[in-house]
């Protein structure tokens, strides 16, 4: 068994999302507000800080450009648009990021663990949709909860449970 960990975060490091989550987000903006939003701005406002989960960014964002939307009702939208019906909305304009054959090479010599922001099933749909043969699908993965996105004790509970000698 190797005794490496390597931990990986899904969005912007394994699945490209600017056509997926960025749309979704400047789409319900729009919902609520109708007004356009740029992935510039988007990015603008993830940089301030707090931002990272992107119901609350985009709650946040229709506030600041005058809509009124709960965040359950913003939650809702979004959810409706990122998934379609069948996870056929822009869920489905996602890219993976990987080059072929990386995972089977550090796969070699590492296990894999996914600490994601993303909801449990729809991070397992989205690795088994790009990568189904690889290990990181068998692997612990925390996801993303209603009340906000995961926390740093996420990856203390992976150490604890996979016990690596050394984990990245």
């Amino acid at each position: 068994m190797q005794s490496r960990l390597l931990i990986f975060d899904m969005d912007g490091v394994l699945v490209d999302v600017t056509d997926s989550y960025r749309r979704t987000i400047a789409e319900t903006v729009k919902l609520f507000t109708g007004t356009e939003i740029s992935n510039r701005e988007i990015q603008a406002f993830k940089n301030r800080g707090n931002s990272n989960n992107d119901w609350d960014l985009t709650t946040e964002i229709v506030r600041v450009k005058g809509g009124v939307a709960t965040k359950d009702e913003v939650i809702e939208a979004f959810q409706k648009i990122y998934l379609g019906t069948n996870c056929d909305g822009l869920i489905a304009r996602e890219r993976w990021l990987p080059r072929n054959g990386l995972l089977e090479n550090l796969a070699r010599h590492s296990r894999f663990a996914m600490f994601t922001g993303r909801e449990r099933w729809e991070a397992s749909f989205t690795l088994s949709k790009f990568a189904p043969r690889h290990h990181v699908r068998s692997h612990h993965r925390h996801g993303r909860r209603r009340e906000g996105k995961a926390g740093p004790e996420g990856l203390v509970k992976i150490l604890e449970q996979l016990k690596p000698q050394e984990a990245l």
